[in-house]
């Protein structure tokens, strides 16, 4: 099946629930999809430390109602979390 409906597709690049080749399948049947991979997350890509940046691609993707030209740079330069065992 193909859309042609505008489709945002957010993946964290490791995550384990629904990995980046989940949504690169779905993407493939979708002409107006685009999968965006954020680096250094995992399945919260929306919520997480320094999440703005993400929701500000969602905002670009709404208010254009594309995926096509979206400044995704903010996302390709996230850097990754720290590590920490115990936060006490």
């Amino acid at each position: 099946m193909v859309s042609d409906v505008p489709v945002l597709a957010l993946s964290g690049e490791h995550d384990p629930t629904t990995p980046p080749a989940n949504g690169e399948q779905v993407v493939r049947n979708l002409t107006q999809g685009r999968l965006v991979v954020v680096p250094h997350r995992d399945h919260g890509v929306v919520g997480a430390a320094s999440s703005g940046c993400v929701v500000g691609v969602i905002e670009q993707f709404i208010n254009a109602a594309s995926a096509e030209s979206l400044d995704v740079g903010c996302i390709e330069r996230m850097p990754a979390l720290p590590f920490v065992i115990n936060a006490g």
